[in-house]
C-alpha cells in the first residue's frame, strides 16, 4: 500500500514546464554576469561564495515582482515553477566564483607564466599534454596581462575546454548521484532537516511559525537588525568616526606574554548569516563545535607552557579535521548500507527517486573512474589518481552531509588542500609520485585548484535540491535534472566567461583586484608549484605528527559516533568536531551563544517561544544575504569604490 501510495505522490507531482526552464536560464545568465561583475572585474563582494549565493535568492526576489505582471499576459510561474528555478539558478552561479574556477585556472596557467632560470616551473610544464592547459608563452602571457583587442586565442584553449568541462561534469555527476543514493536514509530514515530551504521557501511564500513571513514582525525586527549592522559598517566608509561593530572583536590580542599568547589568532566574528542558521541547528552540533574549538586552542597553550614552540594560524587542525572527514564518511556508508544494498537489487523500486538504483551506482563509479582515468592520462601516476580524486569526493560527500544536518552557511567548511596534503603526510614526496617522474608530481600541483577551491562543496545543492523537490512535491527526476543542467550551464558558462574577461583585463589584474602583480590564486599555486619544485631535490619524508593527527581526528570522530549510539542524551556530535577542526575559527563563538540563547530560551520560556522566535533569525539570515549581499553587491558590481572598503566574506 505504502509503494502504491508513493507512485501517486510520484505521478502527482509538479512537473517541470519551459517557463519555468526559460527563467532559469535567463536568471542563471544574469546571475554568472553579476557574480563575474561582482568577483572577477572589481574585485568586490563574493556573491556566488555565499551560501546559498545571493543572486539565486535575489532571483526569487525578482519573480516575486514580475510575477504578476506574467500572470496578466497569461504566463505566469506557480510557488513549484519558482523553486525549480531557485534549484538551477543556486548551482549555475557558484561554480563560476573565484573561489572555484578562477583558482583552477591560477593553478593550470601559473607555472608557465612564472618560469624563470631560478626556478623549475619549465621542467613540470614541458610535460603537460597539450589538451591539459596551454604551455605556449605567448598565450599565457596575454592572459595574464591581457591584450588591447582582448581576442582569445580559442585553438589553444580549445583542448583544456573540453578536458576541464567533462573533469568538473563527472566530478559533480558523481556526487550528485551518490547524494541521490542517499536521499531515502537521510530523508525518510533519519528526517534531517535541511535547514537552508527555509531560505528559498521562505521567499516564495512558505508560512513560518504560522504565518505569513513578510506580515511577521518578529521576522522583520531580524531583518531590520542585519540591516543595521551592515548599514553601520558601510556608513563607517563615508566617515571614520560613525561607530560601527565592524566583522568582530580580536581576543587573541588580550593574550601577549606566554603561554597565553599561543592561544591567538582567535577572533569573535560578528557574522549575521552564522548567527541566523545556527538557532536551526541541533544543539549538540552546537556545542561540540564551540567547545571543541576551544579546547583546540588551550591545547597550544598547555604546549608552549610544556616548552614546545608553537606555531599557530586561524586553521591549525585541517589534519584533524581530514581524519574526521574520511571516518565520517566510512560511518555514513555503514549507516545507510541496507538501503543503499536494497538499490542495486533488481527487485529495486525506483519510481519516485530521483535517479534509478543502478543508474546512480552506475554514474557515481562512472563520475570517478572517468576523472581519475583523466588525471592518468594526462601521466599522473594511476594509483595517486585513484586516491585523490576519492578524497575530492569524500570531502563534497561529507560537506554535503553537514549541510543536510545543520545547514552550514560556508563554503569553506572541509579541510581544504588536504584532498593533497593527506597524501603527501603520509606517503612523502617520493611516495606520493608512485615511481613516476616528477609529471606526476606537477599534475598533482596542476589540480589544486580543485582542492583549495571550493567546488566540490557545490554538490550540495545537489542534495539540498533533492530535498526539496521531495517536500514541496516537485517531480524528483525534473528536479534531479534541473540541477544537472544547472551544474553544466554554470561550469560551461564560468568558463567561457573567464576567458573572455581574462584575455580582455588580464588575469594578474583581476586576480590582484587591481592591487598588484601577484594576486591571491596565483601566489597560492606559486606556493603549490615551489614545493614541488623544491621536492626535486630535496625530497619530504612523511610526516609522523600530521599522520598521527588525522589518525587522531578519526579516532575522536568514531568514539563520539560510537557514544551517540550507546548513550541516550549524549551531548556531543561528530559533526560538531568535524566543523571545529575545519572552520571552528569563525563558527565558535557563535555557536557557544546561539547553544546557551536557545538553551535558556527552551528553559524559561518553553517550545512555543522557541517556535515564535524562528522568524527573527531567519530574518537575520535575509537581511544579510539580500541588503549586504544584493544591495551592497549589486553596488560594487555597478563599480562603487566605497564597496571595497567594506568587503563581506560570505564563504
Amino acid at each position: 500500500m505504502s509503494q502504491k501510495w508513493a507512485e501517486f505522490r510520484s505521478q502527482a507531482r509538479h512537473p517541470l514546464r519551459l517557463r519555468a526552464v526559460f527563467w532559469a536560464v535567463v536568471l542563471a545568465a544574469g546571475g554568472i554576469a553579476w557574480v563575474d561583475q561582482s568577483e572577477l572585474v572589481l574585485a568586490s563582494v563574493q556573491v556566488g561564495n555565499s551560501v546559498p549565493p545571493v543572486p539565486a535568492l535575489a532571483a526569487l526576489v525578482v519573480l516575486a515582482f514580475l510575477n504578476p505582471l506574467l500572470r496578466w499576459i497569461r504566463l505566469g510561474l506557480t510557488r513549484k515553477d519558482r523553486l525549480f528555478i531557485y534549484l538551477f539558478v543556486a548551482v549555475a552561479v557558484s561554480i563560476p566564483s573565484v573561489q572555484v574556477l578562477t583558482m583552477i585556472f591560477a593553478f593550470l596557467t601559473a607555472p608557465t607564466y612564472l618560469a624563470s632560470p631560478q626556478n623549475r616551473f619549465a621542467d613540470l610544464t614541458v610535460l603537460f599534454p597539450r589538451w591539459w592547459a596551454p604551455t605556449n608563452p605567448k598565450v599565457i602571457r596575454y592572459f595574464y596581462e591581457g591584450q588591447v583587442s582582448g581576442k582569445v586565442p580559442w585553438a589553444a584553449w580549445c583542448g583544456p575546454l573540453l578536458t576541464w568541462t567533462l573533469i568538473l561534469s563527472a566530478l559533480y555527476l558523481a556526487l550528485h548521484a551518490l547524494l541521490s543514493l542517499f536521499r531515502r536514509p537521510w530523508q525518510e530514515q533519519e528526517r534531517l532537516t535541511y535547514p537552508l530551504l527555509r531560505l528559498p521557501l521562505a521567499l516564495v511564500g512558505e508560512p513560518v511559525s504560522g504565518r505569513s513571513l513578510w506580515r511577521d514582525g518578529v521576522f522583520w525586527l531580524g531583518f531590520g537588525a542585519s540591516v543595521v549592522f551592515n548599514g553601520l559598517n558601510m556608513l563607517r566608509t563615508f566617515d571614520a568616526s560613525i561607530p560601527a561593530p565592524g566583522r568582530g572583536i580580536n581576543v587573541g590580542r588580550w593574550f601577549v606574554d606566554p603561554p597565553w599568547n599561543a592561544i591567538r589568532p582567535m577572533s569573535i566574528s560578528f557574522r549575521p548569516e552564522i548567527f541566523g542558521i545556527s538557532y536551526f541547528m541541533p544543539a549538540d552540533v552546537l556545542l561540540t563545535c564551540g567547545v571543541g574549538y576551544v579546547l583546540l586552542r588551550l591545547s597550544g597553550v598547555v604546549r608552549s607552557a610544556w616548552g614546545q614552540e608553537v606555531i599557530t594560524s586561524a586553521y591549525d587542525y585541517q589534519e584533524i579535521s581530514s581524519g574526521a572527514f574520511i571516518a565520517l564518511a566510512g560511518l555514513l556508508f555503514w549507516q545507510a548500507r541496507h538501503p543503499l544494498k536494497a538499490t542495486l537489487s533488481l527487485r529495486s523500486k525506483d519510481r519516485g527517486e530521483p535517479m534509478a538504483g543502478r543508474t546512480a551506482w552506475a554514474a557515481a563509479l562512472g563520475g570517478y573512474l572517468v576523472c581519475a582515468w583523466i588525471f592518468w592520462q594526462a601521466g599522473m601516476a594511476g594509483p595517486l589518481a585513484l586516491l585523490h580524486v576519492g578524497l575530492l569526493l569524500i570531502f563534497g560527500f561529507v560537506y554535503a552531509r553537514m549541510r543536510a544536518e545543520t545547514g552550514a552557511t560556508t563554503t569553506y567548511l572541509f579541510p581544504f588542500w588536504q584532498q593533497q596534503s593527506t597524501l603527501l603526510n603520509f606517503l612523502g614526496s617520493d611516495g606520493l609520485a608512485f615511481g613516476r617522474d616528477l609529471r606526476s608530481l606537477g599534475l598533482l600541483a596542476s589540480v589544486g585548484g580543485l582542492s583549495r577551491g571550493v567546488f566540490p562543496s557545490c554538490a550540495a545543492y545537489s542534495g539540498e535540491g533533492l530535498a526539496l523537490a521531495d517536500a514541496e512535491g516537485l517531480r524528483p527526476r525534473a528536479a534531479s535534472w534541473m540541477l544537472l543542467a544547472g551544474a553544466g550551464f554554470g561550469i560551461v558558462g564560468g568558463l567561457l566567461s573567464h576567458l573572455l574577461l581574462t584575455y580582455r583585463h588580464g588575469f594578474n589584474l583581476l586576480d590582484a583586484g587591481g592591487g598588484g602583480r601577484i594576486g591571491y590564486r596565483l601566489y597560492l599555486a606559486t606556493q603549490q608549484y615551489d614545493w614541488v619544485a623544491r621536492w626535486l631535490t630535496d625530497p619530504l619524508p612523511p610526516q609522523s605528527s600530521k599522520v598521527w593527527a588525522t589518525i587522531g581526528g578519526a579516532l575522536g570522530a568514531l568514539a563520539l559516533s560510537l557514544a551517540r549510539w550507546h548513550w541516550l542524551g549524549f551531548p556531543f556530535h561528530p559533526l560538531g568536531f568535524a566543523m571545529a577542526t575545519a572552520y571552528g575559527y569563525h563558527l565558535w563563538a557563535p555557536f557557544l551563544f546561539i547553544w546557551l540563547f536557545k538553551g535558556a530560551l527552551l528553559r524559561w520560556v518553553g517550545i512555543r517561544g522557541y517556535r515564535r522566535a524562528l522568524p527573527f533569525f531567519l530574518g537575520l539570515v535575509l537581511g544579510h544575504y539580500l541588503f549586504a549581499g544584493a544591495v551592497w553587491g549589486g553596488l560594487g558590481a555597478l563599480g562603487w569604490e566605497r564597496v571595497k572598503s567594506y568587503i563581506i566574506h560570505f564563504a
